[in-house]
């Protein structure tokens, strides 16, 4: 049986993969929720959107190899006009 978690994300139209490394070890939390939310509020502005109709799922995790902080993020919500599909 599937998670619920994943049936969920399953249903949405997501429209970007994003992921980036922090080059140094420790950016405190509150420095790279300022980093996101600047990211997706510039993603929006960009496309002609309020950035409150951009949906989005951040998942914070340690590399395995060195430990540095990375993230990993679904978009959704964007124009399809603005997305190249990747084939």
């Amino acid at each position: 049986m599937e998670k619920p978690d994943v049936h969920m994300l399953s249903k949405v139209d997501w429209n970007l993969f994003w992921s980036a490394t922090w080059a140094r070890q420790k950016v405190p939390l509150l420095l790279r929720r300022k980093y996101w939310f600047s990211f997706v509020r510039a993603l929006a502005d960009h496309v002609g959107l309020h950035y409150r109709r951009v949906l989005w799922l951040l998942r914070t995790e340690n590399g395995e190899i060195g430990g540095l902080s990375h993230q990993h993020a679904l978009i959704a919500g964007l124009p399809h006009h603005v997305c190249t599909p990747w084939l």
